[in-house]
């Protein structure tokens, strides 16, 4: 069975056109807050989902851009997936980071309040009983803490960030509730010894369902995710809704710097090795450029959210700032819950302008006022890149469009870069690009040898180059469509 099912838009539309029935024949909630009023895709989404359970499917994933608003549509099917049995109703919601857990939590008792929702993570502690129970997926690798939790008493798991689903701490988690069987525990029928094990994956006939949701449905380091979704039911790309008005317009900038990336090794995860990277990139003229990059093309946005390689990274480069008159504040891992609350408030008010992170918020984070990314630090891995741009994506009242700064290093390690999610050459400097404007570059190049004529202007003592563009559609096509989808599975076609 393939992974993105040739059937899914029959699916879709046929789930579209019973909707209205499946509404009516739901009864209304008691004590409730008035219903959220779901985006035409989130239903779609939660009608594929309820069309493949019906046939009978188990382990499904949604495919939904960043900002799609994945946390209503998980709260909605809760709701909506009718337990098998009089005792399978409750539900687990499980992530890997604090502010996911939170953020799930929030929504559900908001939702259902008149549902019990248990929290475990770290020194929280729940009672395995509960209706819904948000859990980190750090706090059920210990077997105390998961045997609490009786598979036969859940009707349904959602993973959030589900990219991650096929990494050990989660497979531990989902082999309990019988939605995974290791390699040596599943016995291949057609071998002539019946104790031949075959490949890993598989569920058990009354386990619960399994809903994964991400926005990049691949791993950089190859490990396929077929081991736990059999089907992607649902796909909704960031092109479709940037034309659709969901998330914001993008426009993006390539700087190039002489950072030399030749020597910096590559980790288990095949990126760049996280020391070796900073030393290469985190040096004063580097940073320098930064600043002058942003300062050039950026200045004018009002909340710009940089990444970094990491700690010593993020402090040079906020003293860069600041040293110029930029009030530039950081948060890293070791900030304290209190400190990191009170500068993301202070960021999403627009205290100050710049706040600056490393692998912080890759992920999971809602800071709709960001309009600018600026990527101070290299990578080889597509999805990190996607991840990173995706914050600013979000709507914002006033925001116009949100610009990504991209400071390109040297070309020949392997580097993902704007440009390269586009097709195009990865010493392709851009200025102010827009998707639309990528996307006609992308096909000249593929009918000439030569690329699109482009502006080039030299800062800095001839250290940065910049050219603009302005529209981001083929960036998203690429990273996002059916070719990214293809690779998920043994089960892709």
């Amino acid at each position: 069975m393939p992974l993105l099912s040739t059937s899914l838009v029959r699916a879709t539309r046929t789930a579209q056109a019973t909707s209205t029935i499946w509404s009516a024949a739901r009864p209304m909630a008691t004590l409730r807050e008035p219903a959220i009023k779901l985006r035409p895709y989130q239903e779609e989404s939660i009608q594929s989902v309820l069309s493949y359970l019906a046939r009978g499917h188990k382990r499904l994933g949604l495919s939904l851009a960043t900002g799609a608003g994945k946390t209503v549509i998980f709260t909605q099917l809760i709701d909506r997936i009718q337990p098998p049995n009089s005792h399978a109703n409750q539900t687990l919601i499980l992530a890997h980071r604090r502010e996911l857990v939170d953020q799930a939590a929030n929504h559900c008792r908001a939702a259902y309040p008149d549902k019990s929702v248990d929290i475990e993570m770290g020194d929280l502690y729940a009672t395995g009983a509960a209706d819904i129970t948000v859990a980190s997926i750090q706090s059920l690798r210990s077997a105390d803490r998961i045997d609490k939790f009786n598979p036969d008493r859940f009707k349904l798991v959602l993973v959030d960030e589900a990219h991650h689903i096929v990494a050990p701490g989660y497979l531990h988690v989902l082999q309990h509730f019988g939605l995974y069987t290791p390699p040596d525990h599943v016995l291949d029928p057609a071998a002539p010894d019946s104790h031949t094990p075959k490949s890993a994956g598989g569920f058990q006939p009354d386990a619960p369902a399994l809903v994964g949701v991400s926005a990049t449905f691949s791993r950089f380091d190859g490990v396929r995710l077929g081991a736990a979704i059999d089907h992607i039911v649902y796909h909704k790309d960031y092109i479709d809704m940037i034309n659709d008005h969901w998330l914001s317009p993008l426009s993006f900038t390539t700087v190039r710097s002489r950072a030399d990336l030749g020597s910096v090794k590559t980790n288990k995860d095949g990126d760049f090795q996280t020391g070796q990277l900073s030393c290469a990139v985190n040096t004063p003229e580097t940073n320098e450029i930064t600043f002058t990059a942003w300062q050039s093309d950026a200045a004018h946005c009002k909340s710009t959210l940089v990444f970094c390689v990491d700690v010593n990274h993020v402090k040079d480069l906020a003293s860069t700032f600041r040293r110029h008159g930029v009030d530039a504040r950081y948060i890293t891992g070791t900030t304290k819950k209190r400190d990191r609350s009170t500068l993301l408030q202070q960021f999403k008010d627009r205290i100050f302008p710049i706040l600056i992170n490393c692998a912080v918020f890759t992920e999971g984070t809602d800071m709709p006022n960001i309009d600018c990314v600026l990527l101070a630090r290299p990578t080889k891995s597509r999805n990190l890149l996607v991840q990173m741009i995706g914050r600013g994506m979000r709507l914002y009242q006033g925001k116009t469009n949100c610009h990504v700064v991209d400071m390109v290093a040297s070309l020949e390690t392997g580097i993902v870069t704007v440009p390269t999610l586009f097709g195009l050459d990865p010493g392709e400097l851009l200025i102010n690009a827009t998707a639309l404007d990528l996307k006609k570059a992308a096909q000249e190049r593929q009918e000439c040898d030569h690329g699109p004529a482009t502006t080039t202007r030299d800062i800095s003592n001839d250290t940065v180059s910049f050219t603009h563009y302005s529209s981001v559609q083929d960036l998203i096509e690429d990273t996002s469509g059916e070719r990214h989808i293809r690779a998920l599975s043994p089960n892709a076609w």
